[in-house]
């Protein structure tokens, strides 16, 4: 499994890289901080799954759930962020995401 990290805070992706390459068949791809450059690493890595914080400085990490169905339909998500409301709750309901980590 590949796993890419979309994170601005450096503890986040310290401790995110830390459990993924410390657990066995998991692959860390690596990570960006914005949204522009996560959009593109992900059209071209299409890792297995996505953690994704929802607060990124240029862009929405929700946006990004929704451009998944056409840069990388198979990848799956796992939400971290600090910004629980009712439309992140929405969409954490649909089937590519699979969990969330509230920060």
């Amino acid at each position: 499994m590949n796993v890419y990290h979309v994170e601005d805070c450096p503890f986040w992706r310290g401790a995110v890289s830390k459990c993924v390459n410390t657990s066995l068949g998991v692959t860390y791809s690596g990570w960006t901080a914005t949204f522009v450059a996560a959009r593109e690493a992900i059209e071209r890595l299409k890792p297995d799954l996505l953690v994704l914080d929802l607060i990124l400085p240029d862009g929405d990490g929700l946006e990004l759930i929704a451009a998944l169905e056409y840069i990388s339909p198979r990848t799956d998500v796992l939400i971290t962020s600090a910004r629980i409301d009712d439309n992140v709750l929405l969409h954490c309901r649909v089937p590519r995401v699979k969990g969330m980590i509230w920060k």
